[in-house]
């Protein structure tokens, strides 16, 4: 999965995440799910931070995610 939106607001992250993690699941893929994002893209780090959290509570593994 990939965001390359070029601003990614705080208020954005939970709707974005939960977003993704409904997709996965839709999909049920059959191995790990990689997430790319443009690092530049949150305005904090705090969000970022959430972003992952998220992410990684759902199940996701955190060496898969990443943001360039």
């Amino acid at each position: 999965m990939a965001c390359l939106s070029p601003r990614i607001e705080k208020e954005d992250v939970e709707a974005l995440a939960q977003g993704m993690v409904a997709w996965q699941k839709e999909l049920a893929p059959v191995g790990d799910s990689q997430v790319v994002l443009r690092d530049s893209a949150f305005r904090t780090d705090v969000a970022k931070a959430n972003f992952t959290a998220i992410l990684e509570q759902a199940g996701f593994d955190k060496r898969n995610i990443r943001s360039l």
